[in-house]
């Protein structure tokens, strides 16, 4: 599955950190949303919520620890998702997301990248 994110968003409000990426920022159709809690707590580690939250536009995908893998090389950002959760929502087990411009020289949103990775469960 391939998304064309036309607009890419980077936020941080102290608590979490989220990264989003839409097709159209007024009309969506495609998106795609990943965030963590920056500092989880012992109740967000106990409740499963100290990973990853995704939620995919569009289909009926959303929750934490989807997300398997995380590549990002150019203008792609390339999300591996847990084999049986994407059988369920019925879509490929790759989600392909194609940016408008690079951002492996933007050394902030590849930092971020790179903290979303150390969040990742164990493979």
């Amino acid at each position: 599955m391939k998304i064309f994110a036309n607009s890419t968003q980077i936020e941080d409000d102290g608590y979490c950190t989220v990264l989003a990426f839409t097709d159209d920022l007024d009309e969506p159709q495609q998106y795609a949303i990943l965030q963590i809690t920056n500092t989880p707590t012992q109740q967000d580690i106990k409740l499963g919520q100290s990973g990853i939250h995704f939620e995919l536009g569009g289909h009926d995908l959303n929750g934490y620890d989807v997300i398997k893998a995380i590549e990002l090389a150019d203008d792609e950002l390339t999300l591996t998702l847990d084999e049986a959760i994407a059988k369920k929502a019925e879509i490929d087990e790759v989600v392909v997301i194609k940016l408008k411009k690079s951002i492996t020289n933007d050394l902030m949103a590849v930092k971020i990248v790179d903290i979303f990775q150390s969040r990742l469960p164990p493979a």
